[in-house]
């Protein structure tokens, strides 16, 4: 695959008067810097640019062979940062052989489509506030083929409306609902993730050595097809959602349903995998799991035209959501944003009752399932919401569970 470069981001996590996170994911290694801006208007039409601070520090985790996470951290060189102030912000992207910044992804350029900053700014912003009442967005669950259109691209276009008006320009953005579903996966994404999360990682998880049953008919067959995984899930993995039928499974999976999710950058590389063909090309293609597979019989045609209605359906959804999310990244890239643990970001029903817990802790499946949704949520929401609570013994066990599942070894 043609992976970009910058997979997702960046976004800016938590930022106080003392520090401030900005997050973003990469295919290739990078040491990356931050610099900080203030930002003061001179005219409706100008602004002026004081440096603030170069003083950044980044860590990095390697997800993959194609997937790294980076944290920077920037802190003011004297004192702390100013509030009720524009702030503006670049990052530097250094490995060794070339030195670039936003502006070389064209994300600093009007004239891109995909720029992440407002107006005539240079630089994407945001700003800190103390303020007892502020301004906030509130955003809910987001699902690639829910129905509308995806609320969150409203914040970017009030931003767009009041960037330089901080007044009423919200000071940060809360998400307080499932960022993926995990066990509710569209039937025209489904290949494509599995795809994708092995290109990311490199590899794909041996799940046989996890349930060996998996190396078996007809899960064998059905464990990489559309429709495939429902049975699996309640069987093996003992969960309880009546919508699994392509719940992710390997951590690759989880990985490129955060980074769909999170901007365009990967819409490209989806159409050219086959996300928007018919339902026909991929029953012609074999990618399709029937539970009834006699093609002459009743019960089969039955199935195949359910199977057929749902998949235009969704079809209709995913091709509406992913037009926003130009919007939806740059509004990530202008707000802090926190994010809250929800169940669907793991399955639905997670941890409901006691008898769920424990019927899922006995299965070898269900807890690899959980163990690799619970590492993405941590990578790509819960480190930026409070990065100091996290520690270096926390992060090192990260990315030892992150080495094993490439390694394709049982947890």
């Amino acid at each position: 695959m043609d992976i970009p470069t910058i997979l997702s981001g960046p976004i800016i996590r938590r930022a106080e008067e003392l520090q401030v996170y900005i997050w973003i994911a990469t295919s290739e290694p990078f040491d990356i810097s931050a610099s900080l801006y203030q930002i003061d208007e001179i005219d409706e039409e100008r602004f002026e640019y004081t440096l603030l601070s170069k003083r950044s520090k980044t860590e990095t985790i390697q997800v993959g062979r194609r997937l790294y996470t980076h944290l920077i951290k920037v802190a003011p060189d004297n004192g702390s940062f100013p509030t009720n102030q524009l702030l503006g912000y670049n990052l530097c992207f250094d490995n060794k052989d070339r030195l670039l910044d936003l502006e070389s992804f064209g994300l600093l350029s009007p004239q891109n489509p995909y720029s992440i900053v407002y107006g005539n700014l240079k630089y994407p912003s945001f700003y800190l506030s103390n303020q007892t009442n502020n301004n906030i967005f509130y955003g809910s669950c987001r699902k690639p083929h829910g129905k509308g259109q995806d609320a969150l691209a409203s914040a970017d276009i009030a931003i767009e409306e009041h960037y330089g008006d901080l007044g009423k320009r919200p000071s940060a953005l809360f998400m307080m609902g499932d960022q993926i579903y995990a066990d509710d996966v569209a039937d025209p994404l489904s290949r494509f993730l599995t795809d994708l999360g092995e290109e990311l990682i490199g590899q794909k998880e041996e799940l046989t050595k996890i349930e060996p049953t998996l190396n078996k008919q007809p899960f064998k067959s059905s464990l990489y097809k559309i429709n495939g995984r429902q049975f699996i899930m309640e069987r093996f993995a003992k969960f309880s959602s009546t919508n699994a039928s392509n719940h992710l499974i390997q951590f690759g999976e989880f990985a490129a349903m955060y980074l769909l999710s999170f901007g365009p950058q990967l819409w490209d590389l989806a159409m050219n995998d086959g996300v928007f063909d018919s339902f026909e090309k991929k029953v012609e293609h074999d990618d399709f799991y029937f539970v009834f597979p006699e093609i002459q019989s009743d019960v089969h045609k039955q199935e195949y035209y359910q199977l057929k209605g749902r998949y235009h359906e969704q079809l209709q959804d995913i091709e509406q959501f992913q037009q926003t999310l130009g919007r939806v990244r740059r509004a990530f890239a202008n707000v802090p944003t926190y994010m809250i643990f929800d169940d669907h970001d793991i399955t639905d029903d997670w941890n409901l009752t006691i008898d769920w817990k424990n019927k899922v802790e006995h299965s070898s499946l269900g807890r690899h399932v959980i163990a690799n949704g619970l590492c993405a949520y941590w990578l790509f929401q819960g480190w930026g919401n409070d990065p100091d609570v996290f520690h270096s013994n926390f992060k090192q066990t990260i990315s030892e569970y992150l080495r094993v599942v490439q390694l394709d070894t049982p947890i």
